[in-house]
């Protein structure tokens, strides 16, 4: 691990003018450094980032498909299951043809 006393009783012997000289650019590399990580996480979130709607048929996942936002939704059938509805208890029909911004869970039952 370093020691950050030991870093400053290095450049104690260091004279002003050259610690000056490198020490700008060092700044620039880590200020550059900090900052880059943020920026491909902001581009991701805006133009990559993916929303996912899983289906459940008797409380077991049955497939997974991911949209990008305002994508239009798919319709997706299993063993002659075409509705699908919000809530686990099947009361809330989903009838949406565009993905919002979030992820969902879709349910369905093989006997309603």
């Amino acid at each position: 691990m370093f020691n950050i006393r030991c870093f400053f009783l290095l450049l104690e012997n260091v004279p002003a003018d050259e610690l000056g000289k490198n020490w700008y650019a060092f700044q620039i590399i880590l200020l550059t450094l900090g900052i880059l990580p943020w920026f491909i996480l902001i581009a991701y979130l805006i133009f990559f980032k993916k929303f996912r709607i899983r289906y459940y048929v008797d409380g077991k996942l049955v497939y997974t498909k991911y949209y990008k936002q305002k994508d239009i939704i798919l319709s997706y059938s299993y063993q002659d299951i075409d509705t699908w509805y919000l809530d686990e208890e099947c009361m809330t029909l989903f009838n949406e043809s565009v993905m919002p911004n979030k992820n969902l869970k879709l349910f369905a039952k093989t006997t309603i």
